[in-house]
């Protein structure tokens, strides 16, 4: 049963395409699902991220950045309290919506006698339009508090989560911190884990910015509750979202939607700030970011702009949470799409398709290896261009990688089981009569049967015949047919050259047809005296040979006839026997049928 499905399975293109497509996908699905296809995933979204063109500068925010020269200029290593209080003023003055401070303000700058405060940068600090932050605290880091003289409601942890490859690319909303196994010796906000969820410095800041717009901004009333902002509903990551597998995402993580390679809305320098060089308009009813950008102070990160690039190939950290605050306000008041992805069974349901289109590539019809390798190449392609247009048009994010290699494996998979004789015979694809089990099986039936008083000579007279039959059958036109059609597709002969006919050297005869006719006759010869022995002659239907299936038709009338005339007398399980092998005479009788079929198509 099994040979025989696999004979109908492999016997033709379409189901040697269909298996091979399974077969592949599901190696290519399991290994996704083990991550082996994660890292290249990822670099297929870095590519297709930075792809795109960049959008319009966000006029709704403005980037202040402290540089090297304006700390030279100020003779400051860092920026300390004092400037940074004036700086504050300053935009103070010009009405901003949000200042947003990305500076680590733990601890006076610099150091203040003890007893004393920093009362400028206090009375800036406490301000309802500013925000500042701390950093999460870990297994054995405790964490960076945030300054004291703000009020936690006006804290976000600036914490933003790397890959494996140390690339941006999600932006981590909500979570707490993680439970230690004893105590830090200083507890703040940002490392107590019984204090409950905290939200990002990005997330905060255009929370802020909305509400002040009256835009809410609240979770949604589901079992599983998502984030709602406007009219739009940011859906949360998990474990295997996209490309990722097995993946830890945090309590509420989303992908980051850069809009701008450099930076994502206009910047200005501390220094110009300072000396009164900023237009006032700049700032009024704005998002302001202020943050580091030196090389002292390192706060800087790769991006999925960053392959390739030798120089500035990393991004300021305020840069970064610039960029993730203008993706949540494009969200809430744009109408801006979040980058998603497909649900995880079409995902499976597209790289099997990819799959089977791969395997469709290898056309039969395309008698050169170098058509389908052109077919191939156009597919692919195709492919590349559905999951461009995909990202830079709907903002999905499909399987490129595992799509990719499913299509070229199948193609190859299936040309070199259609086109390779050495792959063909490792899989058994030609159908092979095993003529001596034939030989067996049919003298089992013949004792089975019974009721056949005969000589020695006689009988051994009756085996001969048999294995003569058997021995030319075997011999003659069936090897040599399926031979020669090998060496035909190995080599097509030319117009002007007669093909060699096909001639059975192991039989001395003239023509096929005395051949078929001699056989015909020793056959009908046999069963006419095996009848006449059993005293039940039945007529012998005389029937013209057309191939291979008459001679096996012979061997199997002759057998079975014998069989079914003297099975009445036997037991119940001689007739299930006798009937068991019978089908299986019949099975390798339809099988050189087969083979006559594929030779002359």
């Amino acid at each position: 049963m099994i040979s025989r499905l696999k004979s109908m399975i492999l016997g033709n293109w379409g189901g040697r395409v269909l298996l091979t497509s399974v077969v592949v996908s599901s190696l290519i699905l399991t290994f996704r699902q083990l991550g082996v296809f994660q890292g290249a995933e990822l670099r297929s979204y870095d590519s297709l991220i930075s792809g795109r063109k960049d959008k319009a500068l966000d006029d709704r925010l403005l980037v202040v950045k402290i540089t090297e020269p304006d700390l030279k200029s100020l003779q400051e290593p860092f920026i300390y309290d004092e400037t940074l209080a004036s700086a504050m003023d300053k935009l103070q003055q010009y009405q901003p919506k949000v200042i947003a401070l990305d500076i680590d303000r733990s601890i006076p700058m610099p150091k203040v006698p003890k007893g004393q405060k920093r009362e400028k940068l206090e009375k800036a600090l406490q301000s309802p339009n500013v925000v500042a932050v701390c950093a999460l605290s870990g297994l054995k880091f405790e964490g960076s508090p945030p300054p004291p003289e703000i009020d936690s409601s006006q804290v976000g942890f600036a914490d933003i989560p790397e890959d494996p490859d140390g690339v941006m690319r999600r932006s981590l909303l909500i979570t707490s911190p993680p439970p230690t196994e004893k105590e830090f010796e200083v507890q703040h906000f940002c490392n107590d884990p019984q204090g409950g969820d905290r939200v990002s410095f990005a997330f905060l800041t255009s929370m802020i910015y909305l509400q002040s717009l009256d835009v809410t901004v609240a979770p949604t009333e589901e079992e599983n509750p998502r984030i709602k902002m406007g009219d739009a509903i940011l859906d949360r990551l998990i474990s295997d979202s996209g490309g990722y597998q097995n993946q830890e995402m945090g309590t509420y993580s989303i992908l980051i939607d850069y809009r701008h390679r450099v930076a994502p809305s206009q910047t200005v320098t501390l220094g110009e700030l300072l000396n009164d060089q900023v237009d006032p308009q700049l700032v009024k009813d704005k998002i302001i970011v202020i943050g580091y950008d030196t090389i002292a102070i390192p706060d800087t990160f790769l991006t999925p702009f960053s392959q390739g690039l030798q120089e500035n190939a990393r991004m300021p950290g305020m840069i970064l949470h610039a960029q993730i605050i203008s993706q949540l306000l494009g969200i809430a008041l744009d109408g801006q799409k979040p980058i998603g992805y497909a649900p995880q069974p079409l995902e499976w349901l597209w790289i099997i398709t990819w799959s089977a289109i791969g395997g469709l590539a290898t056309f039969k019809g395309f008698k050169q290896l170098w058509l389908v390798a052109i077919v191939d190449l156009g597919v692919i392609g195709v492919l590349f261009l559905i999951v461009k247009i995909a990202m830079a048009g709907s903002s999905l994010w499909l399987p490129l990688s595992p799509s990719l290699v499913a299509l070229i494996l199948t193609s190859v998979g299936v040309i070199l089981i259609d086109r390779v004789p050495t792959v063909q015979k490792m899989l058994k694809i030609s159908i092979e009569i095993d003529w001596e089990q034939v030989r067996k099986e049919a003298d089992k039936l013949v004792s089975l049967s019974g009721g056949v008083s005969a000589t020695k000579k006689e009988t051994e007279l009756d085996q001969e015949d048999l294995e003569v039959a058997e021995q030319k059958a075997k011999q003659s036109y069936l090897e040599e047919l399926h031979k020669r059609a090998k060496e035909r597709r190995k080599k097509k002969p030319t117009p002007s050259t007669p093909a060699t006919p096909i001639i059975a050297p192991a039989v001395k005869v003239e023509t096929e047809e005395n051949l078929y006719t001699r056989l015909q006759d020793k056959m009908l010869n046999l069963k006419q005296r095996l009848s006449s022995r059993r005293g039940k002659e039945k007529p012998v239907v005389e029937s013209s040979i057309s191939g291979t299936s008459n001679i096996s038709g012979n061997i199997s009338g002759n057998v079975s006839g014998n069989v079914s005339g003297n099975v009445s007398g036997k037991t119940l399980e001689q007739q299930a026997e006798i009937q068991r092998l019978e089908r299986y005479i019949e099975e390798v009788l339809n099988n050189a049928r087969t083979i006559r079929q594929q030779v002359e198509k």
